[in-house]
């Protein structure tokens, strides 16, 4: 939600940017384009591998209710060993799941940070080239607005286009709760009292 209102103040600074410059402000936009083309090229893996972890993750849940439910029965029939190791083997499913999903997002920020200091430094760049082969007097002037501008356009173009990620997690999550909600009622069992 905060993107969002952030969002709003490029309604007003992205047209005094293309007034001042035109050039500059289609490469900012430029690359801000290539990163949400990088994150919308990134989210079905992103999200292929949540889904995974969240399974893993209800496995290993639901895993661990049924033995504690179980645990007399566990006791008595000396299965500890065994579920021992299931469990361990759950465990370590989920944490090499973890340690992928966060692999995919280290991936991604890490690609989408430069970009974002490139458009911030290479807008500058391109801005300074045009002031110093150019006479004109109110471009230096309109150099520092422009950076003053740049700074917050882009900021909110780049929380928007990570929010993809955590609207999909938040996605995920309503979809694990949905399928949970919506099972169908087992059998042989009545809505009557006893």
């Amino acid at each position: 939600l905060g993107s969002l209102l952030d969002s709003t103040v490029l309604l007003f600074f992205l047209p005094v940017m293309f007034f001042l410059s035109p050039l500059v402000t289609t490469f900012i936009l430029m690359i801000c384009a290539v990163i949400v083309a990088w994150l919308v090229f990134t989210l079905p893996i992103y999200r292929r591998k949540g889904k995974w972890l969240e399974a893993l993750q209800s496995e290993h849940g639901s895993f661990l209710y049924q033995t504690l439910a179980g645990i007399r029965t566990v006791k008595a029939l000396t299965l500890e060993p065994r579920q021992r190791h299931r469990f361990d083997a759950l465990t370590h499913k989920v944490a090499k799941s973890r340690i992928e999903h966060d692999l995919i997002g280290a991936v991604v920020a890490t690609v989408v940070r430069p970009l974002e200091m490139a458009a911030i430094s290479g807008g500058l760049a391109v801005a300074v080239y045009i002031c110093m082969t150019t006479e004109d007097p109110t471009l230096t002037a309109a150099l520092f607005a422009f950076l003053l501008l740049s700074q917050r356009v882009i900021q909110p173009l780049i929380q928007i286009a990570m929010s993809l990620n955590q609207w999909d997690d938040a996605r995920i999550a309503i979809e694990a709760l949905g399928e949970l909600v919506n099972r169908p009622e087992e059998e042989g069992r009545s809505r009557e009292g006893p």
